[in-house]
């Protein structure tokens, strides 16, 4: 097994020299997990400079600084693993993690930090307070960043070490290789047994190492659930909004005693956090099941070795880029890079869209991929006494492949469903609803026709659609209301959209000049429209 029992004045060191190393392990990734992600070091400076070349950039330094940011995790779980073998076996793999998880009280304490800062600043803004309350929130929602992110890493690394020592167990279990207590017993309490007795996995076994690839792409699998579970129900919650601030009077206005429909808003993302999580809950079930029956134990710890390293790549990659991306956005919001750089300017917006793809990495699908680990090793362990060494039961497997099947199926076609309804309502055209839109401004009295704006080659779904129909289309601009379809109000997310439209207009391409009012009847003054 690649190690020798100790003798039993030695084994109380050893055990705890484990528990160190797992607490010191946790202290470590705490560590590097800090530096990739707070806004005082360069990972994260990095990638808040590259948005002075657009989103574009954000994004793909971002993404290298997430992988980056797993090589020394790895290198230090995999010396803690050897480490702690070398001292007392797959037991002291199980006690390293025991000792990382330790500080669970401060871990969980920390991650639940950033949420409590970030729902603090979001009150502060609508609540209209001070700019200076909002600064201050957004340094604690920085650091709220960093300490989730932290957090996720104790996670992640406590789940490698449990996912190992729940595989060692999966195999013992199964008859693979004699369990420990078997290797030191004497005859008169049971018969002993022999490390020569173990059944080896044979890495050239070819249902072995398919079962391996499997492996390594179920976490992408997942993770891909997990963010299209959050594309789907982020577009619904943009049409909602969008027909909210189209429908309901003086909402975008902010006008006093009008209020948003709230509790549709909250059922939206309630019903998508339960209904979008049935899929991969239950690939995260099955697919240990249906490689196990159908393939056999040996395919089935192949499945996991493949899950577990590629899960935990995946999951340290996700958090540590989404923290470093919503901390790089902070940080230009804060000035760092100047005040013509800060909030509002096209630098920040570059961020903007980093933190946009960095939020359901780090909230979402990084965080599952821990519960991935685990899910597919405890039930592995559970049913592997079932299971055989071979393909003797691979009709179970089948059969359970194709129940998961059809139902992966059927919650593929009622999400494709709900996508073209949500497409649909996107594309609606305004007075769809039942409650009308505020009236146009009045008729100016200056008013002098003009040339219609060729609209017809605009994509209706646009913003740029909804805010030409917002001021009356074509109507809209013979009547004064729009002298620009490309500088409306709703269509940029700046100053001008707080501001209504003017019922009088100035002089402009559509308006008779000034002077031509004190025209007489039958000429001798200026008149004509504008040119």
């Amino acid at each position: 097994l690649g190690f020798d029992y100790p003798s039993a004045d030695q084994i109380p060191w050893r055990l705890f020299v484990a528990i160190l190393c797992g607490l010191y392990l946790g202290m470590l990734i705490g560590s590097l997990t800090e530096f990739f992600t707070a806004g005082t070091y360069g990972p994260t400076q990095g990638i808040a400079a590259t948005g002075e070349y657009g989103a574009g950039a954000v994004v793909i330094q971002g993404l290298g600084v997430g992988m980056l940011s797993t090589v020394m995790p790895l290198l230090l779980v995999v010396a803690v693993i050897i480490g702690t073998y070398n001292l007392f076996g797959s037991y002291a793999v199980a006690l390293a993690a025991v000792g990382m998880l330790s500080t669970l009280g401060i871990t969980m304490a920390t991650d639940a930090y950033g949420p409590v800062a970030d729902n603090a600043g979001g009150i502060a803004e609508m609540a209209e307070m001070p700019s200076s309350v909002r600064d201050t929130t957004d340094a604690l929602d920085a650091l709220g960043n960093t300490t989730a992110a932290t957090g996720k890493g104790f996670s992640n690394g406590s789940a490698i070490l449990t996912a190992y020592a729940l595989l060692a167990a999966l195999v013992q279990d199964s008859g693979l290789s004699p369990p420990p207590r078997q290797l030191v017993a004497i005859f008169a309490a049971q018969p002993p047994a022999l490390v020569s007795e173990a059944d080896p996995l044979n890495l050239v076994d070819i249902y072995v190492v398919g079962s391996v690839f499997l492996g390594i792409m179920l976490p992408f699998f997942f993770g891909a659930l997990t963010m299209l579970a959050v594309s789907r129900a982020a577009q619904a919650m943009i049409v909602e909004v969008r027909r909210q601030f189209r429908d309901i009077r003086g909402l975008r206005e902010g006008a006093a005693g009008v209020k948003p429909e709230h509790v549709k808003c909250v059922r939206i993302a309630t019903s998508a956090a339960l209904w979008e999580m049935v899929l991969p809950g239950g690939i995260a079930i099955m697919s240990p099941l249906i490689i196990g029956f159908g393939l056999g134990q040996r395919a089935l710890t192949g499945l996991l070795l493949g899950a577990i390293g590629s899960g935990y790549m995946l999951g340290i990659l996700m958090s540590n880029a989404g923290g470093a991306w919503d901390n790089s956005k902070k940080l230009v919001e804060s000035g760092f890079f100047g005040k013509r750089n800060a909030k509002g300017s096209e630098w920040h917006k570059a961020t903007v869209a980093g933190d946009t793809v960095g939020d359901p990495f780090k909230d979402t699908s990084g965080p599952a991929m821990n519960i991935l680990i685990k899910l597919m090793t405890v039930f592995g362990l559970v049913t592997v006494p079932l299971m055989k060494k071979d393909l003797e039961d691979g009709w179970i497997g089948a059969i359970i492949f194709l129940v998961t099947a059809m139902v992966a199926i059927l919650f593929s076609m009622l999400w494709y469903k709900k996508s073209l309804d949500t497409m649909k309502k996107a594309r609606a055209k305004l007075g769809s609803s039942d409650e009308k839109p505020p009236p146009l401004a009045a008729k100016s009295p200056y008013y002098a026709g003009g040339a219609e704006h060729n609209m017809e080659n605009v994509y209706r779904g646009s913003a740029l659609a909804e805010a030409y129909d917002l001021q009356g289309g074509d109507r809209g601009v013979r009547m004064g209301v729009t002298k620009d379809p490309l500088n409306m109000p709703g269509l940029y997310s700046g100053v001008e959209d707080a501001k209504s439209a003017p019922t009088k207009p100035e002089s402009g391409e559509y308006w008779v000049k000034d002077d031509a009012r004190s025209a007489p009847p039958g000429g001798g003054g200026p008149a004509g429209p504008a040119p």
